[in-house]
């Protein structure tokens, strides 16, 4: 569930390369979640690093995620749940 949410998150990603050829990647809507990197490719990879440790730190804390552009985990789903190293090994 987590990864799917996650997946979908990414799938949104707009990227843009910069004058000097690197590349810039960001969550529409969300001006916290970005990455930067010298290729789209490794853009990308930068920018999934980035969601899963943004979603840590709403599972750490037991905090649902936010829906974001039509990117949510159900109510009962595992982010609602109290903190387990299980969820971690999902994440990493």
């Amino acid at each position: 569930m987590i990864a799917d949410y996650l997946e979908t998150l990414l799938s949104q990603a707009e990227y843009t390369t910069l004058p000097d050829g690197s590349c810039v990647g960001r969550i529409p809507g969300q001006d916290n979640l970005w990455a930067q990197a010298r290729t789209q490719d490794a853009c990308r990879q930068e920018l999934q690093a980035v969601l899963e440790a943004w979603a840590l730190g709403y599972l750490t804390n037991q905090e649902p995620l936010p829906a974001i552009n039509g990117a949510h985990l159900l109510k009962d789903s595992c982010a609602y749940c109290p903190f387990t190293p299980t969820i971690l090994e999902h994440i990493a």
